[in-house]
């Protein structure tokens, strides 16, 4: 166990075991060299590093998500009704106080969605998970939809999990931090820069910050969550990998014109985490190699 969020337990993968299930004639040709391919291929992929499930929570899906899917639910709580009231009267004002209906215009006007895009929509309409940092979705998903006990199915997530515990005035408070990292266009350094057709970012992660205690007069949690997402910037560019070049040139494409990769990821972080969106430039300006990849992007958002 490496964190604990309430009374949920959260553990990390220390090793894995292929059982077979069934014992079956195959009814194709070299039946046993594909087996045999396709197991040595599994065995290959090692899941003890940052690999992390539990059995009771889901980590795919930040709590913020979880909070306002309940609120939402509790029509028959009137205290509920009243805390989701209280909080549509302070996303107004906040919405009031800051102009992002132009910034919001330029990037929603994005096209139809993609085969992807479309994928993981129908995914999300029957998964009680987010595919998006489901790293074993290709293995589960459509088992998922034929077993009966959903138990079977356990969601796995690729990042990073810590927990610190604080002692404050004899009240135990406990602060978690989960980093997701998406399944979409993952790669190492170098071999994956920049976004997809698909508007997916290279690398791109998610990391919410949990406070948890049991300070209240009520007795009941108090549970705060922070997020923040990071991601490669969102334009076509590329580097060339060399072991005689320490920092290799950077290649900026011109393929698409009209940004529609970039309008679709900026639109995807709209639809995921609302308003208001704030965007950081962290290139170094100061370098000319970055520079140009930085005035492209300031180029795009502005």
């Amino acid at each position: 166990m490496v964190a604990k969020i309430g009374r949920h337990d959260i553990f990390t993968i220390k090793d894995t075991q292929m059982i077979r299930l069934f014992d079956f004639t195959y009814e194709y040709d070299d039946p046993i060299e594909d087996e045999k391919k396709y197991v040595n291929i599994f065995k290959d992929f090692t899941l003890d590093k940052c690999f992390y499930f539990s059995y009771t929570y889901n980590l795919t899906i930040k709590m913020q998500d979880m909070i306002m899917k309940k609120l939402k639910a509790s029509d028959k709580n009137k205290g509920h009704k009243r805390k989701f009231s209280n909080y549509k009267k302070s996303f107004s004002a906040m919405r009031n106080t800051y102009d992002f209906t132009s910034f919001q215009k330029k990037f929603s006007n994005n096209t139809s969605k993609t085969s992807e895009e479309e994928e993981t929509f129908q995914a999300e309409t029957y998964f009680p998970w987010n595919e998006n940092f489901m790293w074993n979705y290709w293995l589960i998903h459509e088992f998922f939809s034929i077993i009966n006990d959903k138990r079977w199915v356990m969601p796995v997530i690729h990042g990073y999990i810590n927990c610190s515990n604080l002692d404050i005035k004899s009240k135990m408070c406990n602060i978690i931090l989960i980093a997701r990292r998406s399944r979409h266009f993952a790669g190492t350094r170098y071999l994956k820069r920049g976004l997809n057709e698909e508007g997916r970012v290279a690398n791109f992660v998610e990391v919410e910050q949990i406070v948890y205690s049991q300070m209240s007069k009520d007795d009941k949690p108090l549970v705060s969550s922070f997020v923040q997402v990071r991601g490669s910037v969102p334009l076509f560019w590329s580097q060339d990998p060399s072991p005689l070049i320490a920092k290799p040139e950077i290649v900026l494409s011109t393929s698409d014109v009209d940004y529609k990769a970039t309008k679709r990821h900026i639109a995807d972080l709209f639809q995921r985490y609302s308003l208001p969106l704030i965007i950081f430039n962290l290139t170094k300006e100061t370098d000319a190699r970055e520079a140009m990849l930085s005035d492209e992007y300031k180029h795009v958002i502005g």
